[in-house]
């Protein structure tokens, strides 16, 4: 299997210049900054000093219609890089007194559906992101096991070895 060693340095610039971008402990999750979170509340009436409820959980897909940024793993940034979406589940949950319907998002299914209405996780279009991203960067089942374990502490230049061709090996 031929490694991706452009994807692989993608990934590893996001790590080295982004760094805020870069979470090993998640697939992904959104990552609001000050002002995205009072965007957000004031789009959905969320105020938390009037006693309502604070900004969306992570998962809450209403963060990206505010292009929130979000951080991701190495298996996660595979993924986004090629066009990948995390699947959608539409939810009822309760804000401000009101039952409403959202979407939330899981990054452990991925999808090249873009609507959300398109990529509920049961549907055949949705692939689990570790396979997803492990085809995408040419790696087999085990390297995979252990370039996308959460407990891993990579940097941009370990991604860019592994990139080259370098055995990926624990780090913990």
């Amino acid at each position: 299997m031929k490694r991706n060693k452009e994807l692989f340095f993608e990934i590893a610039d996001i790590m080295d210049f982004e760094p805020h971008k870069y979470n090993q402990g998640t697939w992904g999750v959104f990552t609001p900054d000050a002002d995205q979170e009072m965007a957000f509340q004031k789009k959905y009436h969320m105020y938390p000093k009037s006693g309502y409820l604070t900004p969306g959980s992570d998962d809450d897909g209403r963060w990206e219609e505010l292009e929130c940024g979000t951080a991701m793993c190495v298996a996660g940034w595979a993924c986004q890089l090629k066009g990948y979406y995390p699947s959608v589940e539409i939810v009822k949950v309760e804000e401000n007194g009101v039952f409403i319907e959202r979407p939330k998002f899981d990054w452990n299914q991925v999808t090249k559906l873009k609507r959300w209405s398109n990529r509920h996780r049961s549907r055949h279009t949705t692939r689990d992101v570790a396979e997803t991203a492990a085809g995408l960067l040419g790696i087999t089942e085990d390297e995979a096991d252990i370039l996308f374990n959460g407990d891993q502490e990579w940097t941009g230049d370990d991604i860019r070895a592994f990139g080259k061709g370098e055995t990926i090996t624990t780090t913990i």
